[in-house]
């Protein structure tokens, strides 16, 4: 089973097991604000994978017909996708932000 350290420039060990999200840069997914307000937690991450899951309450956005509305799922997907791909950083790899999301509602 792959496993992989994030370093600082100082050394200091960031993440010492990805899979686990409990360390920076993410800190603890599910105490982060804007998880909080979305109502977004961490069900399971492995290498290349992390499952997310949205509970709906009153405050949850909404869109045609009381459904969830479509910037609250593509977010959903973003923020899911972005720790799947931490898990498994290769050694040298520079982290960064979603360049080009795109999401196609049927």
């Amino acid at each position: 089973m792959p496993h992989s350290s994030v370093v600082a420039d100082n050394g200091e060990v960031l993440m010492d097991d990805p899979r686990h999200l409990r360390a920076e840069p993410f800190g603890d997914f599910d105490e982060m604000p804007f998880h909080q307000f979305l109502g977004l937690t961490m069900q399971e991450t492995r290498p290349d994978y992390a499952r997310t899951r949205l509970v709906i309450n009153e405050s949850t956005p909404t869109g045609i017909g009381g459904s969830v509305h479509g910037g609250v799922l593509a977010t959903m997907v973003d923020m899911t996708a972005v720790p799947a791909v931490f898990t498994n950083l290769r050694e040298g790899s520079e982290p960064a932000g979603t360049a080009d999301p795109q999401v196609t509602y049927p």
